[in-house]
């Protein structure tokens, strides 16, 4: 795996989290939204 493809593969998990919280936002579930937004910050 070369370090590009690492980075990359980061780079979807965090846009994942991010899509994540956006969507838990849209409930009460706000602290949640919160933890994966913090997450989703560093992969980016």
């Amino acid at each position: 795996m070369t370090e590009v493809h690492k980075y990359s593969q980061w780079l979807d998990y965090a846009n994942d989290d991010l899509k994540a919280a956006k969507e838990l936002l849209k409930t009460d579930l706000h602290n949640i939204s919160c933890r994966k937004s913090f997450k989703s910050l560093f992969g980016f």
